[in-house]
């Protein structure tokens, strides 16, 4: 099973709530500015270095210790192309900051 469905599975209902911001692409709450719906909703893509993104979603800090280490599987996943102590690097500053996130 995927690492993502995985997360959402391992979440609570309410920390599932909290986590999924809009339920529809094209949710008739966005904000004016909010990106296509042909590039993902995504708000740190190209071109978009200087952008400040409001945190919204659940806070790491509510997961139960089995969502955290899911998540933590889930971010390394994306970031596994590094040679092994750039990785090692990266991942100790990820848990460094996971009560922030």
């Amino acid at each position: 099973m995927h690492l993502a469905v995985r997360l959402m599975q391992s979440l609570s209902l309410e920390s599932r709530r909290k986590t999924i911001v809009y339920d529809l692409l094209d949710h008739p709450d966005m904000p004016d500015g909010f990106p296509h719906p042909a590039d993902g909703r995504n708000l740190a893509g190209a071109y978009e270095d200087n952008r400040v993104i409001p945190c919204s979603g659940a806070q790491v800090t509510t997961f139960s210790d089995a969502s955290k280490e899911i998540l933590l599987q889930l971010i390394k996943s994306f970031i596994d192309f590094l040679p092994n102590g750039s990785l090692t690097a990266k991942m100790s500053d990820v848990k460094a900051h996971l009560d922030d996130t």
